[in-house]
């Protein structure tokens, strides 16, 4: 199990009995109100590790909960970087947050409507790994072609086929890159951060939206998986419009089916459904 003083601890040992909920979460406070230190997930990767930095709410929680790694920002011109940078400069500001930002790779000829840019996680691991064989990437309970466990195994074949070479004078570290919270929703992030800092943080300080606008516009897939995870943890945003899950689930389809994914399919259902009972959505829906 992950560190046992942390939300997500509790919750596991409250889903096996709640009196075992009761008791590790005392424990918790306890230990926070008796020790002057922070619990963190550095653990998870390598002291040595880059992780590559979006400014947005994923990459920020983890970059707090792994114990503010250096990280890279690759500004590749795409709409929302404008927006993403300001939040970054103010991380870098009041968090301390130790980050290069890279500018010559541009990309943004090659960003599709609904903002997804072919093979970008490929070039991102391949740039990030010229400064750590240790390369972090900040993903969650989710599944996209260049973001899963099985593209990072065969990336690491790919490049680390070509690292070494007498010839080339090439005798470069092995690469590895690192998801270590793969398996958590973004709702469990959220809940995780808000158990340590203040809600207000995440706001201020990361950006998940699509658009390059002063808030977030509310209609793209990144807007709404934000607001499920806020809404459920009792955080509300402002939008410029109203946010409607059903711009999110309209999108998936039985084409993306991996049996593998299942596990991850049961979390996102389970996030979902938390989300339309807090809010009524599916009544709210049936009365149109």
């Amino acid at each position: 199990m992950e560190n046992h003083n942390t939300q997500m601890a509790v919750d596991r040992m409250a889903a096996i009995n709640g009196a075992l909920g009761d008791a590790w979460g005392f424990h918790w406070e306890q230990d926070t109100a008796t020790h002057d230190f922070d619990y963190d997930f550095s653990y998870l990767i390598p002291k040595d590790a880059v992780m590559m930095y979006s400014g947005g709410l994923d990459s920020f929680i983890q970059w707090r909960l792994l114990g503010k790694p250096k990280c890279v920002y690759f500004d590749i011109g795409h709409k929302a970087s404008h927006s993403e940078f300001i939040r970054i400069c103010k991380a870098t500001e009041d968090l301390g947050l130790d980050l290069t930002r890279i500018t010559d790779l541009n990309l943004e000829k090659f960003e599709m409507d609904n903002a997804y840019i072919p093979y970008r996680n490929l070039f991102f691991i391949m740039l990030a790994s010229l400064r750590s064989p240790n390369v972090v990437i900040a993903q969650i309970s989710e599944w996209a072609p260049d973001k899963n466990s099985g593209f990072y195994r065969k990336t690491e074949h790919l490049l680390n086929g070509i690292r070494k070479g007498k010839f080339q004078g090439l005798n470069m570290g092995e690469v590895s890159i690192y998801s270590p919270f793969s398996g958590w929703t973004k709702t469990e992030l959220v809940r995780e951060y808000i158990s340590r800092w203040p809600a207000e943080d995440l706001e201020r300080y990361s950006w998940s939206c699509y658009s390059n606008g002063l808030i977030p516009c509310g209609k793209c897939t990144a807007c709404v998986s934000r607001h499920i995870a806020m809404t459920n943890n009792g955080i509300e945003e402002k939008t410029a419009e109203p946010v409607d899950i059903h711009l999110l689930t309209k999108k998936l389809s039985i084409k993306d089916f991996k049996i593998h994914n299942i596990p991850m399919y049961l979390k996102r259902y389970n996030e979902m459904r938390k989300y339309k009972k807090l809010t009524g959505y599916d009544q709210k829906r049936a009365n149109g």
